[in-house]
């Protein structure tokens, strides 16, 4: 049995790499968190950023949910960076075990 801690952390955008404000403190989050010894399971909204390997530095695992396009979130109670953002798939991941979730923005609520 493995009683290594794990988090899942929902990104925004892609941390990698850290070069503006909110994606920094991502960037920075996962990396201690993995230097204490967590498992990193990152879920990342892509927005444009390119992959990299070096990502697997700061996670364990990686998932890439695409976010949908402004008219599919156009007729919405909800606002577009939130209504962008949703995912039944994310929503099984996450259902998946019972290991703490750190939403990064509320925008990453859905």
């Amino acid at each position: 049995m493995n009683n290594k801690k794990r988090v899942h952390i929902v990104a925004f955008d892609n941390p990698f790499p850290p070069v503006y404000g909110g994606i920094m403190d991502i960037y920075y989050k996962c990396r201690s968190l993995k230097e204490l010894g967590c498992e990193v399971i990152l879920h990342v909204w892509e927005y444009g950023r390119p992959h990299h390997d070096q990502i697997f530095h700061i996670a364990d695992q990686v998932y890439y949910y695409e976010r949908k396009g402004f008219l599919r979130g156009w007729l919405s109670h909800s606002p577009y960076i939130m209504r962008s953002r949703t995912s039944e798939l994310l929503n099984k991941r996450l259902a998946e075990d019972d290991c703490p979730i750190l939403f990064e923005g509320i925008h990453t609520i859905s």
